[in-house]
């Protein structure tokens, strides 16, 4: 996990194994020597936060973290980075769409031109009674 450095505003989230925001050649070396000594792959960098969010500037950082693990998941050779697409809970999941392709489509050809693929978790980001029915992940399921 690749949150910012910090405390944690909801279940799960705040997990910081790799600081992608002070990661450099040495942090780098001691991570892919530790994996090796430990002869466990790291597969995936996971960041899950709410790129779509309501607040402007909410989802602006998230937006700015989540190519920070991209950049890292490319330094390590991991070859996946894990997360949310996110969603603006005061809309409709139809009124989400048109920010949803202006947003997306620049970060997964910004994780191409890094090599980097990118995983969307469909959980709907259900931890409270205000975030019912739609929860805060856009893509929680397949259309019918």
């Amino acid at each position: 996990m690749c949150w910012p450095i910090g405390k944690a505003e909801r279940r799960y989230d705040g997990v910081t194994h790799i600081d992608v925001d002070h990661i450099g050649e040495r942090a780098i070396a001691g991570i892919q020597e530790l994996s090796s000594r430990s002869d466990i792959a790291i597969s995936t960098l996971g960041y899950y936060p709410n790129p779509l969010a309501p607040d402007p500037k909410e989802a602006t950082l998230a937006v700015a973290h989540l190519k920070k693990v991209i950049v890292a998941a490319e330094a390590l050779g991991v070859p996946v980075v894990g997360t949310f697409v996110g969603r603006d809970w005061t809309r409709s999941v139809e009124d989400n769409w048109p920010r949803f392709l202006q947003l997306w489509p620049d970060l997964i050809m910004f994780a191409e031109d890094h090599g980097i693929r990118i995983a969307v978790e469909n959980c709907p980001m259900l931890f409270t009674r205000d975030e019912w029915p739609g929860g805060k992940n856009l893509a929680t399921s397949p259309s019918v």
